[in-house]
């Protein structure tokens, strides 16, 4: 069992939802700083 390429996967994933969030918030204009 290889734990390094589970925790590179959970990783991988957890850096998606965080981008697509950002990425959400970027283009809904909240990050806009005024």
């Amino acid at each position: 069992r290889t734990a390094g390429l589970e925790a590179f996967w959970v990783m991988a994933v957890f850096v998606a939802i965080l981008g697509l969030g950002w990425l959400y918030a970027y283009r809904e204009g909240v990050l806009e700083w005024k």
